[in-house]
């Protein structure tokens, strides 16, 4: 687990998009769970229609009551709290 945030803090999360950068071939980037947007980051953890209700239930699980914002916004606002 903690491999895995690190990895997502530093952006380097091997993503579809990311692994088609790299030359990976794929038969496509898009979010595999419903094939309407690109797997990214924030789609991963905020987008999603698939994840975001786990990650809702995981900020409310912590005490953590607001909406979610870019990846970005997010790490920076999670130092602070």
């Amino acid at each position: 687990f903690a491999f895995i945030l690190w990895l997502l803090c530093k952006k380097r999360l091997p993503t579809l998009d990311r692994l088609q950068k790299w030359g990976v071939s794929l038969p496509s980037s898009l979010c595999i769970l419903y094939n309407e947007e690109e797997e990214r980051i924030h789609h991963m953890f905020f987008n999603c229609c698939t994840t975001r209700p786990v990650w809702t239930k995981v900020q409310h699980m912590c005490l953590v009551f607001r909406g979610s914002y870019s990846w970005d916004e997010e790490l920076i606002w999670l130092p602070a709290h």
